[in-house]
Formats: structure tokens, C-alpha cells, sequence
């Protein structure tokens, strides 16, 4: 009986198999567990009310379903997300186990993204207009600046009351301190779910269905569209518009897009996160 010959290895299947694997939407949850925890106990720790944007939606959304059903209005948000990775990993048919060295590789290309985007908006702002107040400055703007209460949200469900959400401040007139860092990782998650999982998956279902266009310019208009929805997020009741900063935050929601299209949720949602996290501390410097 003959030996079984080895199998010749093939060039860049490992590679190949990396990216096809970590695009598994197990390995986004994995990814995005460390920011959620850091984001959800940060909060607890530190006695603060103040959530992201992306979190104050979900929240507004789900919220009421749950309070219906019993459960706590804080939990619609991770319950939302749960269930968007449980479905997609059902539909994907994919294996529940996780390869820690690509879990771990997948965080360093998070990160590598994350650099790119920093050094792309560093280059890019320099020749952007600026306000009087901006005049001189070169800072780029974190994307998680719209923040609201939980609190305030709750009052919603027994007043109907319209939900107020605290200014923002300018990145120009702080250091970021340590909610400041929390909150930013509680954006990568929930903006990314909002804004390019949800948003997009809409924008996708109108360009085909309503508008009956090829999937391809369908997913074009439908990044270009959520990128300007994405920008304008952050200035409704937030920030003071600024020609400037929409358009950079335009720039990005097309980054975090095409990551999103091309990789995995869980890869987008890291790095926007890390952006974040680098523009918060690029302020220290």
C-alpha cells in the first residue's frame, strides 16, 4: 500500500485562507468583544450616562420592543448586535471555531487600517476649509462625536419627550480623558452596526428593489449616499456644522465602507474604533 503523497503547497493559500476565514462573522464578535466589554464596563466604572450616537439609536429602536417584552431598554443594543451575529453566522454556515493567530492577525490589520485612515484625513485636512475658529489648526475629528444619556432615553418612553443630546466639544478645546476613550470604543461598535450593516443593508434593498439597479451600482450609491448620512450624524444636535470635518467623516464613512464590503464587519467596527482611539491620543502630542 503506497504512502498518501503530500499535498504541494500552493502560493498565498495561507493567505487565502486567512481572509476567507476571518471574514466569518464569528470572528467580528470576537473582535469586537474586547471593545464592547471596555465600552460597557467603562461606563460602569467610571458612573457615566453619556453614550455614543450609534448606541442612543439602537437603543430608541430596540428599547421599546424590550421594555414590552419585560426586559431592561440598556440591553437593545447588545442584544441587537447578538442577534445580527447569530443570523449571519447561521445564514453563512460557518464553523463556530476561532483560529486565535488570525483572531490576533485580524487585530494588527485593524490597526494597520486604522494608521492608514489617520495619515490619509493628517494629509488630507491640511487642505480642507476651515472656520475662524479652526483657523490654523490641523486637528482631525474623532468619529463618535454624537452623544447622548440613557437616562434621558428612558425619560423618552415615559414622557415621549424628544431626546436632547449634549454638544459636543470641539476636539481643539480638550484633551480627551478617559470617557472620552470609552466612549470611542463603544462607537466602533455600534456606529459601525448602525451605519454600514443596517444603513447600508437599506440603502441596498431601495437601490435593487425600488430602483431595480444592478448590485454593483447599488452598492456604489448606497456607500456614497451612507457616508453623507454618516457624516451628518455627527452634526445633528452635536457638533456645529463644519465644511471641514463633514467632509473628512464623508471620507471615512467611504473607508469604513469599503472595509466593511471587502473584509468584515468585525474589521471595520476594530478600526474605526482605533482611529478614534489614535485621534484621542494624537491630542496628548
Amino acid at each position: 500500500m503506497e504512502a498518501a503523497q503530500e499535498s504541494p503547497s500552493v502560493p498565498g493559500a495561507e493567505g487565502a485562507g486567512y481572509f476567507r476565514e476571518t471574514h466569518q462573522p464569528i470572528y467580528s464578535a470576537a473582535l469586537v468583544l474586547p471593545f464592547l466589554l471596555f465600552y460597557e464596563i467603562g461606563l460602569w466604572l467610571i458612573r457615566s450616562d453619556e453614550i455614543n450616537g450609534g448606541d442612543a439609536i439602537l437603543l430608541n429602536l430596540g428599547g421599546p420592543i424590550l421594555r414590552s417584552l419585560g426586559l431592561g431598554y440598556t440591553s437593545a443594543s447588545m442584544v441587537v448586535l447578538a442577534a445580527v451575529f447569530v443570523a449571519a453566522q447561521i445564514h453563512r454556515k460557518g464553523s463556530w471555531r476561532i483560529n486565535i493567530s488570525y483572531l490576533i492577525a485580524s487585530l494588527f490589520e485593524s490597526l494597520l487600517y486604522a494608521v492608514v485612515l489617520f495619515m490619509l484625513l493628517g494629509y488630507l485636512v491640511q487642505y480642507l476649509p476651515r472656520s475662524r475658529a479652526e483657523s490654523g489648526s490641523t486637528a482631525m475629528p474623532v468619529c463618535a462625536e454624537e452623544r447622548t444619556s440613557r437616562r434621558e432615553i428612558a425619560r423618552t418612553y415615559e414622557t415621549k419627550a424628544e431626546v436632547p443630546v449634549t454638544a459636543a466639544r470641539s476636539s481643539q478645546q480638550y484633551r480627551p480623558g478617559l470617557r472620552d476613550f470609552v466612549l470611542y470604543c463603544g462607537a466602533g461598535v455600534y456606529e459601525e452596526l448602525v451605519f454600514r450593516v443596517i444603513l447600508l443593508g437599506l440603502l441596498m434593498l431601495v437601490c435593487t428593489k425600488l430602483f431595480h439597479m444592478e448590485h454593483a451600482y447599488a452598492a456604489v450609491w448606497a456607500v456614497i449616499v451612507g457616508a453623507v448620512i454618516f457624516s451628518a450624524f455627527h452634526h445633528i444636535g452635536g457638533e456645529p456644522f463644519s465644511l471641514g470635518p463633514f467632509i473628512q467623516r464623508i471620507f471615512a464613512g467611504l473607508y469604513f465602507s469599503a472595509i466593511y464590503f471587502n473584509r468584515s464587519f468585525g474589521i471595520a467596527a476594530a478600526s474605526h474604533a482605533l482611529y478614534d482611539i489614535l485621534v484621542g491620543l494624537n491630542q496628548y502630542v
